[in-house]
């Protein structure tokens, strides 16, 4: 059998071979993006628009790639973002993608969604684990939560305040297979039975991964109907019908005790919102284009952000984050560190636990050879004069 993980030179590479192993409806659920995917499209493109400023004639053999978020040493500024689905892309999910992050020397983050109970997440991690809470139904059920990941040895408590609604993304009725439809098997029309056995028959070793694994890539293991874990579209429904409010923060900052992030930010007066309810640290996201199409790219956002609260925490990106010299415009902007979703799931998808760690050093590769280019001994050297960004996003927006 091949090594794919070891095919894997960018994250180009991890979607090629995760598309060639997955069945149609996976990757498309993989590629989802609300709307018209405008503005998943322009996170990635608005990276584009930001040139570098290299001092020549400077060389620095080796560089330092190591920081700190909310107090935690991490070997590089780049982690493993919460998303829905790992264990979609792969039977050991959450896993493979927390091992991964501890041979990297990161953190990975666990959303509620996890196809993996939080416990058994854990138990595989040998570097912090941060926890992103969606409400199982009500604040009090979340309360309940809190305590659980806080005796699991959960590091970090992260709240999303974007998920108003749920994702929205448009599929033509052409070809449409819906995963998760509310009624049952019954309900679906014939022509869905026959495109699923097709693309599941062009798929075997995934097919065959996935009935191995009792088809658990379908279910929020967090979030439990009946006293099993929940199918996702149920698990959505509960944890969609009561979603956060900034004033619901000083309860739930008081109930967990430890460091609180909030997730979702992409305004300066949102920031300092989140700065003045006690938040440890922010992250500039519009959740990869998956809820609000419309909303402005999170690296366009980031500088005037940065500029409102930067002195008064801590500030993350994610959504849009491709190459290891997108992570570096984000930290010469003002980030401390940047989250990445979607190319660690290519990466699970394509090769598992090896697939995640061949991505991570990715992305440890291209920092260390943009800082190198730039003329950087450190992350912690990097300045807004190592980048030109467009006049505008200089500006703060309101």
């Amino acid at each position: 059998m091949p090594n794919v993980a070891g095919e894997i030179k960018s994250v180009d590479d991890a979607m090629y071979f995760a598309e060639r192993r997955l069945p149609k409806f996976a990757r498309n659920y993989f590629r989802a993006g609300s709307g018209t995917k405008h503005t998943m499209a322009t996170n990635t493109e608005a990276f584009s628009k930001i040139t570098f400023r290299p001092s020549a004639g400077v060389s620095h053999p080796s560089r330092n790639l190591s920081t700190t978020v909310v107090g935690h040493d991490i070997a590089m500024p780049v982690m493993i973002a919460p998303t829905g689905g790992a264990r979609l892309a792969h039977p050991e999910g959450e896993k493979a993608g927390v091992r991964a992050a501890g041979k990297a020397g990161t953190i990975q983050w666990v959303t509620t969604f996890s196809g993996f109970r939080i416990e058994d997440v854990m138990a595989e991690a040998t570097t912090p684990v941060f926890f992103q809470l969606y409400y199982p139904g009500s604040l009090e059920a979340a309360e309940d939560l809190i305590d659980r990941v806080k005796l699991a040895g959960c590091s970090a408590l992260v709240l999303t305040i974007d998920t108003a609604v749920g994702p929205r993304p448009e599929v033509p009725a052409r070809g449409r297979i819906t995963i998760y439809r509310a009624g049952g098997l019954g309900r679906r029309p014939l022509m869905e039975y026959v495109r699923i056995g097709t693309q599941l028959a062009a798929t075997p070793r995934w097919t065959s991964a996935f009935l191995r694994d009792g088809a658990r890539g379908m279910r929020a293991a967090m979030v439990e109907e009946n006293g099993k874990p929940a199918l996702m579209f149920r698990a959505s429904e509960v944890l969609m019908k009561r979603t956060p409010v900034w004033a619901d923060i000083p309860r739930i900052k008081e109930r967990w005790g430890g460091p609180l992030i909030i997730k979702g930010i992409v305004t300066p007066e949102d920031a300092r919102k989140a700065v003045d309810l006690g938040a440890d640290a922010i992250v500039v996201s519009n959740h990869g284009g998956n809820i609000l199409d419309g909303n402005p790219s999170t690296i366009s956002m980031l500088p005037s952000i940065v500029d409102a609260v930067g002195d008064a925490t801590e500030i993350l990106l994610d959504s849009g984050i491709r190459r290891g010299s997108d992570v570096v415009k984000a930290l010469a902007i003002g980030a401390r560190a940047v989250l990445i979703g979607r190319s660690w799931l290519w990466g699970l998808a394509a090769a598992g636990e090896d697939g995640v760690t061949a991505v991570l050093d990715v992305y440890r590769k291209q920092i260390d050879d943009t800082l190198g280019g730039l003329g950087c001994a450190s992350v912690a050297d990097l300045r807004r004069h190592h980048v030109a960004i467009p006049a505008e996003w200089a500006a703060e927006r309101t």
